[in-house]
Formats: C-alpha cells, sequence, structure tokens
C-alpha cells in the first residue's frame, strides 16, 4: 500500500502508512491548563528550570519549579473524559484502531485493571471489520492478557515474545 501526503496537492510526497500512539501521556508532556489540547513536549532541564544533570539537584527541582503547567504522565488512573489533551488523543486512537489494516501492541500488558484501555480498545477493535489479527510485542517473562480479550473480540492473537529491542534488531 502506498500513503501520500494530501495536506498540499502539488506536492504530492510519499508520507508513512504508519500510526503510532500513545494513549497515557508521557514523562515528557505538559499543558498549560487542563482545557489545553495540544501537548507540549518538554525536557527535563526545560519544563524544571532549575534541575541540571546532576539527579539528587533533579529530584529536588521535580517537586518545586513546574512554572506552573501540568505533566501528563502515563498512568492508568486519570480521568481521560476530565481532560481535553487527553480526551483528544484518545478519540484519534479510536478513530486509527477503527481503520486499521494492523495493529501492533508493544509492550502493553492490557492489565485487567486497565478498564479504560481496554474500552477504547474492545469498542474500536470490534467496529474494525477488516482486521483479523492483533500483533503483540511483549518480553518472555511477562504476563499475557491478550488471549481471553482477542478471543472475545473474534481477533487472532499473534504473540511475539521478545524483548522490544531483540524484535527491533530482527526487522
Amino acid at each position: 500500500m502506498k500513503c501520500w501526503n494530501t495536506s498540499a496537492p502539488a506536492l504530492r510526497s510519499p508520507s508513512s502508512c504508519v500510526s503510532t500512539g500513545k494513549a497515557y501521556g508521557s514523562v515528557n508532556w505538559a499543558q498549560a491548563n487542563e482545557f489545553d489540547s495540544v501537548p507540549s513536549i518538554e525536557h527535563k532541564t526545560t519544563f524544571f528550570s532549575g534541575a541540571s544533570g546532576d539527579h539528587d539537584i533533579y529530584l529536588k527541582a521535580a517537586g518545586q519549579w513546574n512554572e506552573g503547567r501540568n505533566l501528563i504522565i502515563p498512568s492508568y488512573l486519570k480521568d481521560i473524559t476530565g481532560n481535553r489533551l487527553l480526551l483528544n488523543v484518545w478519540n484519534q486512537a479510536f478513530d486509527a484502531l477503527t481503520k486499521a489494516t494492523e495493529v501492533v501492541a508493544i509492550g502493553f500488558q492490557l492489565h485487567p485493571a486497565d478498564a479504560q484501555a481496554r474500552q477504547l480498545l474492545a469498542t474500536s477493535l470490534l467496529r474494525n471489520q477488516r482486521l483479523a489479527q492483533v500483533s503483540l510485542i511483549a518480553p518472555p517473562d511477562g504476563p499475557d492478557y491478550w488471549n481471553s480479550f482477542c478471543v472475545t473480540l473474534g481477533k487472532r492473537r499473534k504473540p511475539i515474545r521478545k524483548y522490544f529491542e531483540e524484535w527491533i534488531l530482527e526487522l
């Protein structure tokens, strides 16, 4: 399949068909307030202006100097509907999953306690009639909560029990 960038028809150039998603946030996502719908990607020394490369100074600074912004840290204990930025990201994830021709989950256990993620995945993957299989990249010694989940959805599960680095190096 070839994908094209249609934002500028005169400059049609190949673009990637691959979408990546990180619906929970990241340790360097920040937002000015709860209505901010676009994350700013911060570096440690930018977000915590008093921080330096010294680990002890960083830990002290991390608790004190955030310049009034909120970090969007990865956690399943957040109210997605109470944060415009996260709601926007989760809606994008839903849309991408309903249209995907291939889904590869990397390092995501799908723990039963993570009801929000399970709901998002279940509803979007059920709507996606073209998708027959979900590939899972996970360490060989980690738990596997995907089997019964995929059976319930009528999707095949393709477990690739390798560490992420091993999987990448084999591509």
